[in-house]
């Protein structure tokens, strides 16, 4: 039998609020402001959105938003829910109707200085379920026409549609990049073709054949 000599730590209590907090879990909204006119490079608006889970036993759990692009020349507002948040040039520190964050010699966007938005939602509150009634984008179009998005799942009938000359949004990976100004989705991803015919074809977004086509992120 021996003893060794050692000064022992104090012991302390540990509560919820001393312990990690949960990793957020993030997506990518993309929007075109005008429909399948144009360029239709889906870089109009792009917002970063994470699902933020409570910290501790008694809190709520949160949706963080964060502008990261404007591609469009439009105005184009964003809206969670009954929130505006605002106008996505300004959100951004932009001037208005000037593309930023977009490549093919639009300026680069200071992310240090754009202010992420956070609202607080219900426990059972799921991104996958209440995107479509929960985002949306209005434009204004250049008749003074505010036109509200239109969400992305399955268009059977190609992108000539004519149901799609409003707004639409997608909801991507959070890795996902968008085209540089004036680059058509279709050619920063091609097989963006087959998705929009087959909803089964996620895989889209992963064949990026082109990749000066695509920005190179910075936020």
């Amino acid at each position: 039998m021996f003893r060794v000599h050692n000064t022992w730590p104090p012991e302390t209590d540990i509560t919820p609020d001393d312990l990690p907090r949960p990793d957020s879990k993030e997506w990518i909204i993309a929007c075109e402001d005008l429909g399948s006119f144009d360029d239709y490079d889906f870089n109009d608006v792009v917002l970063k959105v994470a699902f933020v889970p409570k910290a501790t036993e008694g809190g709520r759990n949160k949706v963080r938003i964060t502008p990261v692009a404007c591609g469009g020349q439009l105005n184009s507002y964003v809206y969670f829910q009954d929130h505006v948040l605002g106008e996505i040039h300004s959100l951004l520190g932009c001037p208005g109707g000037i593309p930023a964050g977009v490549g093919n010699g639009t300026p680069d966007i200071d992310h240090s200085k754009v202010r992420s938005l956070e609202f607080e939602v219900d426990d059972d509150w799921l991104l996958s379920e209440r995107y479509e009634t929960d985002f949306t984008v209005s434009t204004t179009w250049m008749n003074g026409e505010e036109i509200r998005g239109e969400w992305i799942k399955k268009i059977q009938d190609g992108i000539n549609g004519e149901h799609l000359k409003a707004p639409q949004i997608l909801l991507l990976p959070t890795e996902w990049s968008w085209p540089v100004e004036r680059c058509g989705i279709l050619d920063a991803y091609p097989d963006f073709i087959k998705w929009i015919g087959n909803i089964e074809n996620y895989d889209w977004v992963d064949n990026k054949p082109y990749p000066g086509n695509i920005y190179t992120r910075i936020d």
